[in-house]
């Protein structure tokens, strides 16, 4: 009678106990066995490194092993982040598709007051306004492996509008392709980010901000999808922060800045400035291979 009752014991304790739990080794939300057929790493809770755990990404409905799900070239936790639609794409968090730095906040401290044009200085932290009407945070640019040539211009300025008829194709009048053309070249190929600061409007007589309309008056007349054109509509005193920002009263002034935003090569001293001196310089570095 003894032997019945555990018998009967032992088969009421097995009947009891719970079904096995499909294991999750890496703790994403998604079983090993739904790793295995989304293609995912069961011992990688974001196995497309986009700091979006696979189960978030699959309750989501993106793709757990594409860090672009929709293909805009924004990664999916930037548009999450910024609030556009990662599976749209043409939600995008530039209409432009200027670059975008998830941690370029850690520059925010740098402003106008520590910004300079002698080598090793940086470049103010700000957002300026493109013809979509976006406002682009300059330090977008930063931290992309490549350098940043800024154009500090004036909508009325001559060789200003030289330089974008130039770096747009539409004509050369002052020679640029004779003297940097491996320079234009960069900048369509993406290896350089061309930043064109459109600091002071179309009346010379009058100075003063860039409004919106007139943002899309230079980019229709300079259509350039490789450069960022930036209009100041909120400057101080009447005049753009480019211009206080120059040391200078002169337009245009180039300064080529490395993947930080610090002055690799600037005008020179205020006195005797070489407004172009970037320009040149960058070509040297590409033509010999620096770059």
């Amino acid at each position: 009678m003894f032997r019945i009752s555990i018998a009967l014991s032992l088969a009421i304790l097995a009947g009891c106990e719970p079904e096995a739990v499909d294991s999750d080794s890496d703790g994403d939300g998604l079983t090993d066995d739904q790793e295995a057929d989304l293609g995912t790493d069961p011992d990688n809770l974001d196995s497309d490194g986009d700091t979006i755990a696979d189960g978030d990404e699959v309750d989501a409905g993106l793709d757990p092993l594409l860090v672009d799900t929709d293909g805009d070239s924004y990664q999916d936790n930037w548009e999450q982040f910024e609030g556009t639609d990662p599976l749209d794409a043409n939600s995008v968090i530039y209409q432009g598709m200027w670059p975008y730095n998830m941690d370029k906040a850690q520059y925010e401290k740098r402003t106008w007051d520590d910004a300079g044009n002698q080598e090793g200085d940086p470049l103010a932290y700000f957002s300026w306004e493109d013809h979509f009407g976006d406002s682009v945070n300059i330090y977008d640019f930063a931290d992309q492996g490549k350098p940043v040539m800024v154009d500090i211009a004036a909508m009325w300025c001559g060789p200003c509008q030289g330089i974008s008829k130039w770096l747009s194709g539409e004509s050369d009048p002052y020679g640029w392709d004779s003297v940097a053309p491996h320079v234009r070249e960069a900048v369509e190929n993406g290896d350089v980010y061309w930043v064109t600061l459109l600091g002071d409007d179309l009346n010379p007589n009058a100075t003063g901000d860039v409004e919106p309309d007139e943002l899309n008056d230079w980019t229709d007349a300079f259509p350039d999808e490789h450069v960022a054109v930036l209009g100041d509509a909120t400057g101080k005193d009447g005049r753009g922060d480019a211009e206080f920002y120059l040391l200078a009263n002169a337009w245009p002034t180039t300064i080529l800045y490395d993947e930080h935003l610090e002055v690799m090569v600037g005008p020179g001293n205020p006195n005797g400035m070489d407004f172009y001196a970037p320009i040149t310089e960058l070509e040297e570095m590409l033509a010999n291979g620096e770059l």
